[in-house]
């Protein structure tokens, strides 16, 4: 991943963050080693999230470690203390706590924003499955309607095919008479 790539992703899961909670001035900097190797940094101030490219020099604490390890801490996915092992933390490590409330509490309201759209995927699901019943029911409903229009027909056949059958008889039954009357 380059360097780019990182700072852009850091935005996009710091822009999410609802950082109302920090009141005071958090300024963190993130030094990525290895892939995508740099530095930003990302400032919580007045209930803003900023993050920009740079070093910062007056920052609160450090965070370094790999991109992945730094992403995934941004992204809440990750508590401040799991990914102790990737990252080291250098500065004010009670401000790097404020930094772990952010996290988890973005966490908690991103597992809820994810339930919510489960269970309108579900509702959503259901009315489907409601409308696919309906639709067989439609379906089904136009079958026998056509049953019903072949059997009108069918009559219709039946009752000209009668009417006709009449007229040969009652044409037969004259030309027996006028045959009788020849006789």
């Amino acid at each position: 991943m380059k360097y780019s790539e990182v700072v852009k992703t850091a935005k996009k899961k710091v822009a999410v963050l609802d950082a109302s909670k920090i009141h005071d001035h958090l300024a963190i900097e993130f030094d990525v080693e290895g892939d995508g190797e740099g530095a930003f940094y990302v400032e919580l101030s007045e209930g803003k999230a900023h993050v920009e490219p740079y070093e910062y020099y007056d920052n609160d604490f450090r965070v370094r470690g790999n991109a992945d390890s730094i992403l995934k801490l941004l992204d809440g996915g990750s508590a401040l203390k799991s990914v102790l092992g990737d990252v080291r933390i250098e500065g004010d490590v009670s401000k790097a706590a404020s930094l772990e409330n952010i996290l988890a509490s973005h966490k908690l309201a991103t597992s809820k924003k994810e339930a919510a759209k489960l269970t309108t995927t579900k509702k959503e699901s259901a009315k489907l499955t409601t409308t696919k019943k309906e639709s067989k029911k439609l379906t089904t409903a136009k079958k026998e309607s056509k049953k019903l229009t072949t059997t009108k027909k069918e009559a219709a056949k039946l009752t000209t095919a009668k009417t006709e059958s009449k007229k040969i008889t009652s044409s037969k039954d004259s030309t027996k008479k006028i045959e009788k009357k020849n006789s």
